[in-house]
């Protein structure tokens, strides 16, 4: 066959036989390749394997942390929302106070100045 490659044509060889010879070695070949990179998968798989799991173990250890951390966070801001909330009354308290002792002091100064 004129038509078949003449590195694949021996004599006496049709070309049918030469092309399912041909097909049959790049299958095997596809084959080989493809049990080649499942075995090279499996084995990433086998060690990349405990890896994930630990970078998952840890992802969790520090979302619990990261959530931990939220709280005091959250308390913080609660206990100084509550600090300031009662540092404002003080500063009222003390205006107040302040403001009634100032008044008192100027009542009793204007007097004198008469």
């Amino acid at each position: 066959h004129p038509g078949a490659p003449a590195a694949n044509r021996r004599e006496g060889e049709d070309c049918d036989t030469v092309l399912q010879s041909t097909s049959l070695r790049k299958t095997r070949r596809t084959a080989m390749t493809r049990g080649l990179l499942s075995w090279v998968g499996f084995a990433v798989d086998v060690v990349l394997g405990p890896v994930a799991e630990t970078l998952s173990r840890v992802g969790a250890a520090l979302g619990t942390v990261e959530e931990s951390l939220c709280w005091v966070d959250v308390t913080f801001i609660v206990l100084v929302g509550k600090g300031v909330e009662v540092l404002t009354w003080i500063e009222v308290v003390l205006g107040v106070v302040v403001r009634v002792k100032f008044r008192d002091s100027r009542l009793h100064r204007a007097p004198l100045q008469q």
